[in-house]
């Protein structure tokens, strides 16, 4: 395992985008990162505000860039009809998704080095501000693993890669943009007269917004930034468990014209008896079907 974990990452660290591996590249980017947030700071500008505006840039990179390739990870093996290949290893469906989440996590890991540290030197200047900071830091890191585990699960659920991008997308919109809603739609259907944060536990913006303004929870939603940090691990190790569940119970592509089996076009036949026996390579023919 630990052989095949440390081929996984050089392949990884080869094939992944240049400013993960490129140590010259993510010098740069932490250099314009914390020029965009200490420099402010040196002109005057209140801490609290550059650490919020610095913290909400690493959450939405943690959240929009990690999990992009696991999305993809096992509808592409679906698609090539390559699973079998998979399990003919000995690896268990854990450690193969695992393994397939390997260039997510070092893509985490170069957000986090080159945006967390400005944030926390940054929050060293406003008293009662490093907490705060810390805290976020600590849920960006999970928004990341949420995006990946989540990733690797809507995978599971498309035959083809065109279907695992569009859908993966449209969930991280509803995940960043639509949980106050469904939290709403909770809060109407159990007739409460306060929203509880059901859904909003795994949202990192909001978590983010009542760790730095805290002033504005109302409710339970004042504890909500130590809420997200158990909700978002929790519920990333459910989803790989999930999506290892469906790795063995048999991941594989429906009857399509092309597997072994038989597909009913070919059984009935497509067209008069005559016909099929003057063109009898046309009933091979998938593209012809």
């Amino acid at each position: 395992m630990k052989t095949i974990l440390q081929r996984q990452v050089e392949l990884a660290t080869a094939h992944g985008p240049r400013w993960v591996s490129d140590r010259s590249r993510l010098l740069g980017a932490a250099g314009l990162f914390a020029l965009g947030v200490l420099g402010p700071e040196a002109l005057g500008v209140c801490p609290c505000t550059t650490v919020a505006l610095g913290s909400l840039v690493m959450i939405l990179c943690a959240a929009l860039l990690v999990g992009n390739s696991a999305i993809t990870a096992l509808a592409v093996e679906r698609e090539k009809k390559t699973l079998v290949f998979l399990r003919l290893t000995l690896l268990s469906a854990p450690q193969v998704l695992l393994l397939k989440l390997v260039p997510e996590f070092l893509v985490l890991r170069s957000v986090l080095l080159v945006t967390a540290p400005t944030v926390l030197i940054a929050s060293l200047f406003e008293p009662g501000l490093f907490w705060p900071a810390f805290s976020t830091v600590v849920i960006a890191a999970l928004a990341g693993c949420f995006a990946a585990a989540s990733g690797v699960y809507l995978s599971t659920l498309f035959q083809n890669r065109s279907k695992a991008v569009v859908g993966g997308w449209i969930f991280k919109a509803a995940w960043l943009i639509l949980t106050p809603l469904f939290d709403t739609v909770v809060a109407a259907v159990t007739v409460q007269t306060t929203t509880p944060p059901v859904f909003l536990n795994l949202n990192p913006l909001a978590a983010w917004w009542f760790d730095m303004v805290p002033e504005v929870a109302v409710g339970a939603q004042q504890y909500l930034p130590m809420l997200a940090i158990p909700a978002l691990l929790l519920t990333s190790i459910g989803l790989i468990l999930v999506a290892a569940h469906r790795f063995d119970m048999g991941l594989i592509v429906g009857n399509i014209v092309g597997d072994e089996q038989m597909h009913p076009v070919y059984q009935s036949g497509w067209g008069p008896t005559w016909l099929q026996q003057r063109l009898p390579t046309l009933k091979k023919n998938a593209l012809f079907l």
